[in-house]
């Protein structure tokens, strides 16, 4: 499990057997199919969490659209297992591009800090143009009234705090669709279980020791060191090095 303290009111969610988690989320994704109809879509972000959400809505589902946020820098493996689950499950993948380039927001705004200065609305602003802006972008032409995703509680204090208000499902003001969490209270061990037991293919980088599969040069993350360092050393020396430059040239780094 990941190294985040479970706050006491989720901990009888978080902490049910799989075997009782597997019937509620599968009772979540079916009754808002028959609510929402065609109407809806996939987040996914090639990781394991939105794999096995994406595979319980295609299962019921096959044309459903499946939104892949591309950042730029994501990792050759994620891409590579986007593109090769895309043809193995004959995906209706829709790929979206960043308005503004990663380097691009790290010159005008700073390097990502997840707590810092350029939040906003709890992200730093490379999110907001790297993959909010062109994912609503996306949910809006397709006119989706719901968005399927593979958040889960234990992410994050703030996915916990986000959990108890909001729950497996809830519509943001600023937006017209409901945003549904199939399997918000899984822990790690419940979704590899789900993945081992469907046979679903896992992505290449949980192999080489990663924790997470996003965007790759991303300075958000207490471990962004030490996972690039390890997966991408070539990188990783060219992101410390342009870092630590800026840094001593002062301004807004």
């Amino acid at each position: 499990m990941r190294k985040t303290n479970i706050l006491p009111s989720l901990k009888p969610l978080i902490e049910m057997s799989y075997e009782d988690k597997l019937p509620i989320t599968q009772v979540i994704i079916e009754r808002n199919l028959r609510e929402l109809g065609k109407d809806v879509a996939v987040a996914w972000s090639g990781g394991k969490d939105s794999s096995v959400v994406l595979y319980m809505v295609w299962k019921l589902f096959p044309e459903v659209p499946v939104i892949f946020n591309n950042t730029g820098i994501e990792y050759p493996e994620t891409i590579a297992y986007i593109r090769k689950m895309t043809k193995l499950w004959n995906l209706n993948l829709i790929e979206t591009k960043p308005i503004k380039s990663f380097f691009q927001c790290v010159d005008e705004y700073g390097w990502p800090k997840g707590k810092g200065t350029y939040r906003k609305g709890g992200k730093d602003k490379c999110c907001n143009y790297l993959k909010e802006l062109p994912h609503k972008k996306a949910v809006k032409k397709l006119g989706s009234n719901g968005v399927f995703d593979g958040v889960t509680a234990i992410e994050s204090s703030n996915r916990q705090f986000h959990a108890i208000t909001d729950g497996t499902c809830f519509k943001p003001k600023a937006q017209s669709w409901l945003k549904i969490h199939p399997i918000l209270y899984w822990l790690d061990t419940d979704v590899y279980r789900f993945m081992k037991e469907n046979n679903i293919p896992l992505n290449e980088i949980y192999f080489k020791g990663a924790n997470r599969c996003g965007c790759s040069c991303c300075t958000a993350f207490l471990s962004w060191e030490s996972q690039l360092s390890r997966l991408n050393p070539k990188l990783y020396k060219m992101v410390k090095e342009r870092k630590d430059k800026q840094s001593v040239m002062g301004g807004i780094f």
